[in-house]
């Protein structure tokens, strides 16, 4: 089915190259220009909304273009206006063709004007009526959406939040990355296959990039040339203005759901094989303006032709059985049991840097010590440190195409994922970074339980890695070089200590904020001690915590790092009147021994800790934080 419907809209962009072109030969091209692109192809044979929303806008492309080539009337109006219904209802990147049809209003409004008044009253009335026919269904459907549901687009509810809540923060709050998400749309336009995993080589997109830059040119040339056709020069300029109106709602797309795959572009196909036929057409010489355009189809013939035995094969070959279980230098040793079919021997993780966008390639190696009958999915999930998810990849092991219950007791094979880490990462950043592993049996989702090689219950997630996870290089680094307070040990300086709360009452929490400055890299993951004490030194409350909450352990910090540790440490209600004393320090915990702690001038302090905040309980019951450390008066 939708390859039919594939071909159904390259029988509308045929029509439309035959009105633009008045070249039976020409349109042709243009029409398989359209048909090669791997991406079309790849959704014409999968079932999919895509495919037919394409379909659907190179119609109602189509019956614009019709509208001013031949000045048609209402009707063509009426077709232009249901096609964009009826694309719309199929999927919400519909929208895209709302300013091309009320272009092609406009543009018949303004002809029926020039006409007389009476005239143009009656292509008034005439375009309010094919509206509310043809716009009826799409608003019923829509408005249904919002009663029902609260959302107008049910799936995509961060789109209302971007679209009608809150518009201007596309533009004004940072989360908008049009680069990115150009980038990506080029990038996925042009195909990408699987689960959404597979993208073309760079060298070929580099290839066709260049392409693309000459048949810009050409389409530059055409809209300056005043020799041209007055209606290629309009259509070109037209066509350039949907492309960008379509890529923009597909970055809008990225900001709600981190998304913005080519694929949603689809809308556009006619329209940017127009304008490359087009350009190429023009730069050609004399007497290769068909061949070179034609030279383009053909070109993405053979790439839409060897994408399914050198991309699409190899991707998803089962994996190749190993003659042992022994690890490769990098893999790490596990031998957790799955169950009692399975044991995982090891795995690695790469890289061991990530930013967002950044995918990581976790490959595990399985031993098989049963024969089951159930599929089970392998859920990979990126989790930061406070075990939030910021990406997932599930699916049968092999990509799809070695599931569970064709393994063999016995087998050993290495299976690869990858995961890519999201824009919502970024609030947390930088951190350490783990791979939660899970396998569990969809849709029931009955998760398998895991034990180590002694039979100890792990539950039913494994917790890999150490990977660090840090902001992009769009985002400024923190500055170094403040006042130092105190230095610990040989890597750390204390340069910044602040109370949070000026005042506080018993059972209140006092949140102290410690800015370190790493000199070197920390050798372990140190912990942070707080200690409550009264005027006699005797400790009557404390904690300690990992440096970040754990969230960006010490030993994931080089030098030149610039982290800020916030600590809580509670205050009893049931303290007597007195004055007390917070104190703080670093230590390691696997040993317990606490990092040296020295003055700006070099004098070790008692104890390795430092004095943070005097606490003066009032009769009244009211703590008045004094701060300590400061850094000494020079003489």
């Amino acid at each position: 089915m939708s390859g039919l419907i594939g071909l159904f809209g390259l029988a509308a962009t045929y029509l439309t190259g035959l009105l633009i072109f008045r070249d039976s030969r020409l349109a042709a091209v243009m029409m398989a220009v359209n048909a090669f692109v791997p991406q079309y192809v790849f959704s014409s044979a999968v079932v999919n909304n895509d495919i037919l929303v394409g379909a659907l806008s190179s119609w109602c492309i189509f019956f614009c273009v019709r509208l001013y080539m031949q000045r048609s009337g209402l009707w063509a109006l009426l077709l232009a206006m249901l096609t964009a219904t009826l694309a719309i209802l199929a999927k919400y990147t519909g929208i895209v063709l709302l300013p091309v049809v009320a272009i092609a209003v406009l543009f018949y409004l303004v002809r029926s004007w020039k006409e007389g008044w009476t005239s143009f009253g009656k292509a008034l009335a005439g375009v309010a009526g094919i509206t509310l026919l043809a716009g009826m269904p799409a608003l019923v459907w829509l408005w249904r959406n919002q009663v029902t549901y609260g959302r107008i687009f049910v799936r995509y509810p961060a789109l209302d939040s971007v679209l009608i809540d809150e518009p201007s923060l596309t533009l004004f709050n940072g989360r908008l990355n049009p680069l990115r998400a150009g980038e990506f749309a080029f990038i996925t336009i042009w195909g990408l296959f699987g689960n959404d995993n597979l993208s073309l080589p760079v060298w070929i997109l580099v290839l066709l990039g260049i392409v693309c830059l000459f048949a810009l040119l050409g389409v530059g040339l055409v809209v300056a040339g005043r020799r041209q056709p007055k209606h290629l020069r309009v259509l070109a300029l037209l066509g350039i203005f949907f492309i960008l109106e379509a890529w923009a709602l597909t970055t809008v797309k990225a900001i709600g759901t981190s998304e913005p795959r080519g694929r949603y572009l689809i809308p556009i196909f006619s329209t940017a094989s127009f304008l490359l036929t087009l350009g190429i057409y023009r730069l050609a010489p004399a007497r290769w303006k068909v061949v070179a355009p034609s030279a383009l189809a053909a070109g993405l013939l053979v790439l839409s032709l060897a994408i399914p035995p050198f991309l699409l094969g190899p991707a998803y070959a089962p994996p190749r059985l190993e003659a042992s279980a022994e690890l490769l230098p990098g893999e790490e040793s596990i031998h957790a049991n799955f169950g009692d079919f399975a044991e995982l021997v090891g795995y690695s993780i790469e890289p061991q840097e990530l930013h967002v966008w950044d995918t990581a390639r976790v490959t595990l190696v399985w031993r098989v010590l049963k024969h089951v009958t159930n599929n089970y999915t392998v859920g990979v999930h990126l989790l930061d440190g406070a075990k939030e998810p910021h990406g997932v990849t599930a699916h049968f092991p092999g990509r799809g195409n070695y599931a569970t219950s064709l393994w063999q007791p016995g087998d050993v094979f290495r299976d690869t994922y990858e995961v890519a880490l999201e824009p919502s990462a970024r609030e947390r950043l930088p951190s350490l970074g783990q791979i939660k592993l899970s396998m569990y049996c969809y849709p029931a989702e009955e998760y398998v339980l895991i034990t180590d090689s002694d039979g100890t219950s792990l539950g039913d997630a494994l917790y890999l890695g150490r990977m660090k996870w840090l902001p992009g290089t769009n985002t400024p680094p923190a500055q170094a070089g403040s006042d130092v307070l105190l230095t610990l040990g040989d890597e750390l300086e204390l340069t910044s200590l602040h109370v949070a709360n000026p005042t506080l009452l018993p059972g209140q929490d006092l949140v102290i904020d410690l800015t370190w400055d790493v000199v070197k890299a920390p050798e372990r993951d140190y912990n942070v001690f707080a200690h409550l004490v009264d005027s006699q030194g005797v400790q009557v409350n404390g904690n300690d915590q990992p440096m970040t909450g754990g969230i960006y352990p010490s030993g994931l910090w080089e030098p030149g790092d610039v982290v800020t540790h916030t600590h809580r440490l509670s205050i009893p209600a049931d303290l007597p009147t007195g004055d007390y004393e917070v104190v703080m320090g670093v230590y390691d915990p696997v040993t317990g021994e606490r990092l040296a702690v020295r003055d700006e001038l070099g004098n070790e302090l008692p104890d390795n800790s430092f004095p943070v905040v005097t606490l003066d309980l009032h009769p009244k019951r009211v703590f008045i934080p004094s701060v300590r450390v400061q850094k000494p008066q020079n003489q």
